[in-house]
Formats: structure tokens, C-alpha cells, sequence
């Protein structure tokens, strides 16, 4: 009688643990069932990203790379991950991601896009020197890369852009006589003599105007709001102190001279400063035009490389 209460026990107890493997088993299918892939982990940010979602986007290509750590994509996810931080208007995080890119990759079509792009994002912040350094850095590392003439280009421009004409001028000489490249380092040399010619204010000559007669360097650089505003001011301070001191009140005559002499240095700060602006908008005007005529850097997968990021299709 205990032998076969012995069987029978055995016998539930193999028949137990083989449901609860069996639901185990199913649990653990339906949890690989639910785990989306890698496609549609990559399609999902790349939806998030075209809804302009740049955080959670690059949270999933981040997860993606945690769950597909040897891919041979993941170079290019990581490198997509810098262009989307780049359309998020964060340089700064996208930078970190692009030189560790550069130098982990260097030599292969991802290092240099990332090369490229580095370059671009500085330049897209006005970082014109910054730039040009890093364009230098490119075509040392791939002096004969599909791109090599078109990033002379640009770092001739970067050089123009930083005040460095003479030395972009070097640089567009260099640009072989048969690139397809050359029309366009053509017609930036050749436009060399009107950015000579530009209509700039001096700095200096604004300054001292205004040192003796407030307004007057404002009136030179054509900012006459300004003038107005400063020869107003500066005037109706002095004839106030005057009249203090005429009046015999000498404590209150001190404290205007003290106001006025503020607003008299501020306003020859002001006309060096409007003297700088219209210089600056003198030069945006003119390498606007240039700008637009060089064909954008891209390398040979399709990665834009100068001041834009672009998507790649997954």
C-alpha cells in the first residue's frame, strides 16, 4: 500500500513540474514573441526623429546598440545618433560622439563622414577657425578622398570667413586644374577683389567721432537711431551739470558729471560696436552668395558632411 502511494506521489510530481515547464516555456516564447527587432527598433526611431522626438529617438538607437552590440551597424547607428543630437541643436553632445567616431574609425567611410560633419558643425556656429582646423585635420588624414577637393573649398572659405583671405586664396590654388571642383574655387578667387572692396567702417575712426562729439561715429556708420539717441542724452547731461553748478548746487552737479561720464563712454563703446555689426552684415551679405554655391561635403554612404545632418533610410 505505501509503494503505491510512493508511485502515485512520484507520478503527480512528474506531471506537475511538466505543466509548470511547459507555462515557463510559453512565458519565456511570448517575452521573445514581444521583444520588437532590430528593424523595428531602428524604424521606430527613425519615426521618432521624424517627428522631431530627438531625445526618445536616441534612446531607441541607443537601446539598439545595447541589444546589438556586434552588429557591422554600429558605426553607422552611432554616427546617426551625432547627426540627430546635431538636428536637436546640441553641437556640443554631438561633438563628443564625433571625434571618438573619427578616431575609432578612421580610415573608413564612417571616420570620415564624422570628420566632415565635425567640421560642418562648427562652421554652422559660426566657428570659422575652428573649422578650418578641423578641415586641415581631414584632408591630412584622407588626402585623396572623393571629398578632398570640396573640403578645400570649404576650408578656403572658413580661412575668408576668419579673416584670412590671403590664406584661402593658397588654399583654392591647390584645388587641382581638373577637379569638377575647380569652376567653383574659380569663381571664389575670382571674387576675391570685391570682398576687397567692401564698403567697411573703421572700428577706430568710429570711436574717436565719437570721443569728440557724441553721436558723430554712429552717424559715420550709419546707425542714425542711435545717434540721435546718444547725442540727446549726452547733452541734456552736460546742460544739467552746467546748470547745477551755475545754481551753486555742487553735490548734485558732481553726481551728473558721474551719470554722464557712463553714458559719454558708453557711447563711444557704442560706436565701435555698430561699426563691428555693420562690418558683420556687410560680410554675411557677401559670403551668402558664396555659401550657397559650393556643393554641400557628403561622403560616398550618403552622410552630409558641412553644417546639416541628414537621415539615413533603415
Amino acid at each position: 500500500m505505501n509503494l503505491k502511494r510512493i508511485i502515485s506521489a512520484v507520478a503527480l510530481a512528474v506531471f506537475l513540474s511538466g505543466q509548470l515547464t511547459g507555462t515557463a516555456g510559453a512565458a519565456e516564447a511570448g517575452a521573445v514573441d514581444s521583444e520588437p527587432t532590430g528593424d523595428t527598433l531602428l524604424g521606430f526611431a527613425q519615426w521618432l526623429c521624424d517627428e522631431e522626438d530627438y531625445y526618445r529617438a536616441i534612446t531607441e538607437y541607443k537601446r539598439w546598440l545595447y541589444l546589438h552590440p556586434r552588429s557591422p551597424d554600429v558605426p553607422r547607428i552611432r554616427l546617426r545618433i551625432a547627426e540627430i543630437y546635431l538636428q536637436a541643436g546640441k553641437p556640443d553632445a554631438a561633438r563628443i560622439h564625433l571625434r571618438e567616431i573619427r578616431e575609432e574609425y578612421r580610415g573608413t567611410a564612417i571616420g570620415r563622414a564624422a570628420a566632415l560633419l565635425l567640421a560642418g558643425s562648427y562652421h554652422a556656429q559660426r566657428e570659422y577657425r575652428k573649422a578650418a582646423t578641423e578641415l586641415a585635420r581631414f584632408l591630412a588624414d584622407y588626402p585623396g578622398a572623393p571629398e578632398t577637393d570640396q573640403a578645400r573649398l570649404m576650408r578656403a572659405l572658413c580661412l575668408w570667413q576668419s579673416g584670412r583671405p590671403d590664406q584661402a586664396q593658397t588654399e583654392l590654388a591647390r584645388v587641382p586644374a581638373d577637379s569638377p571642383a575647380r569652376p567653383q574655387a574659380d569663381a571664389m578667387l575670382s571674387a576675391m577683389p570685391a570682398y576687397r572692396r567692401l564698403p567697411l567702417k573703421s572700428p577706430l575712426m568710429a570711436g574717436a567721432l565719437s570721443t569728440i562729439l557724441p553721436g558723430a561715429g554712429q552717424v559715420y556708420v550709419g546707425y542714425y537711431s542711435d545717434a540721435a539717441i546718444s547725442f540727446l542724452l549726452n547733452g541734456l547731461l552736460i546742460w544739467a551739470a552746467w546748470e547745477a553748478f551755475d545754481n551753486d548746487e555742487y553735490v548734485t552737479g558732481g553726481l551728473l558729471c558721474a551719470v554722464e561720464l557712463g553714458w559719454y563712454l558708453g557711447n563711444v563703446y557704442n560706436a565701435v560696436n555698430d561699426a563691428h555689426k555693420f562690418n558683420r552684415r556687410q560680410k554675411r551679405r557677401f559670403f551668402r552668395d558664396i555659401e550657397l554655391s559650393i556643393v554641400p561635403l557628403t561622403s560616398r554612404n550618403g552622410v552630409s558632411g558641412v553644417g546639416a545632418a541628414v537621415s539615413h533610410s533603415f
